[in-house]
């Protein structure tokens, strides 16, 4: 038993040494850092950039002219899930859209699958390191120009993993970067976004927009289509009456339905976004998105039609409690449950400010629904005969 005392204790002392010295450490190169990025900060003052703290992610943000250049540099402090990053815009009356990063084994994967494709530059080195996606007019017209192959290779050596145009705005973007980038960074990275825009192709870049829908508004319409295909079953689950079978009866009857029509209308979104630089992410944003809201509105919408748009008399049964329990720790409020009617043979719930006790007779008015599901108007004790 000594022994093992003896041997824990010399283990402990040389971690205990380790965990002190790494701590001091760590706080000696948070102080660096610091006192790193007073001197940047001080450099950018010097040479007219106004720096300030962003009010929305409390990263820095510089913003002036360099060399000519107009520029907004964003930087966005780290969090839980994502490292710091630099996003370096300025403003370009290039017209189209593209954007340009490393090309991975996944983009060469979807491309022999026939997913993807890519606007191939004529340069093979260039088209086989970057991957290019955006307007073909825009991308064919920039970079088959030498100029602005060189500009892209030469943000790529300075940090940055992507460059993109779009809504009038040329940008870098470098991922896990220090508090501010250095002076010289920034100078040499500004001077390579001047000759992307200033390339001879540039002017052929400016025209018009491709017709076919983008992908951010692909990803946008398709998280559109699911916030308002939620809401649209929350307001139904809010407004309508309890049904005979319960939800699970017409959850059952339109589940065979629904999955057909997924897999035809995903079968549909390949077919249609087939070739696409961008299609994974598209195809992606549909599957989990846009086709879930339509299935989540179609129940929502098929429950409100079912109650609101139903015209049958109403006709009343006799039925038994089985069961109540208080809701929302409310004094008044009950859910009482009522033995089954309906074909399903489950109990029906409904709220009430009755307590009713097993065994109860309760008289129940219910109307058979636009689309057949039995659904509850009003329910009430039995008078005593």
């Amino acid at each position: 038993m000594n022994t093992i005392v003896a041997i824990i204790q010399i283990l402990l002392i040389p971690i205990a040494f380790i965990s002190v010295g790494l701590f001091v450490a760590w706080i000696f190169h948070r102080r660096a850092r610091a006192t790193q990025s007073a001197e940047i900060e001080l450099e950018y003052t010097r040479a007219g950039i106004n720096v300030r703290t962003s009010w929305v992610h409390g990263g820095r943000v510089a913003s002036g002219v360099l060399q000519g250049v107009r520029f907004v540099l964003t930087i966005a402090p780290p969090t839980r899930h994502s490292a710091p990053h630099a996003m370096l815009a300025t403003p370009s009356a290039l017209g189209g859209t593209f954007g340009v990063g490393r090309e991975g084994s996944a983009h060469r994967f979807l491309k022999r699958v026939g997913l993807t494709s890519e606007v191939q530059i004529g340069d093979a080195g260039f088209d086989r390191e970057f991957y290019l996606s955006g307007s073909r007019e825009c991308i064919e017209s920039l970079f088959g120009e030498a100029q602005a192959r060189d500009a892209v290779r030469a943000l790529f050596r300075l940090g940055f993993e992507s460059v993109g145009l779009r809504g009038g705005k040329l940008s870098a973007l470098m991922q896990d970067c220090p508090p501010l980038l250095h002076l010289d960074t920034l100078r040499a990275a500004l001077e390579q976004l001047a000759a992307i825009r200033t390339t001879p192709g540039a002017q052929g870049a400016a025209m018009k927009e491709d017709p076919a829908p983008r992908t951010t508004q692909i990803l946008y319409g398709s998280l559109t289509l699911l916030i308002f295909g939620y809401f649209l079953f929350l307001a139904a689950d809010m407004m309508i009456q309890p049904l005979a079978d319960g939800l699970a009866a017409v959850f059952e009857d339109a589940w065979p339905g629904a999955l057909a029509a997924y897999i035809a209308l995903a079968t549909l979104a390949v077919f249609l976004l087939r070739g696409r630089p961008l299609a994974h992410w598209e195809l992606f944003a549909i599957l989990l998105m846009a086709l879930p809201g339509l299935g989540l509105g179609g129940w929502g919408g098929a429950l409100l039609a079912n109650q609101f748009l139903d015209e049958s008399a109403p006709r009343e049964r006799f039925t038994q409690v089985e069961g109540s329990r208080r809701t929302n720790r409310s004094k008044w409020n009950f859910a009482v449950a009522l033995a089954p009617w309906g074909a399903s043979g489950r109990s029906v719930y409904i709220g009430s400010n009755l307590n009713g006790h097993p065994g109860q007779r309760w008289i129940v008015r219910t109307r058979s629904g636009r689309l057949g599901y039995e659904w509850v108007e009003s329910a009430q004790p039995a008078p005593d005969i």
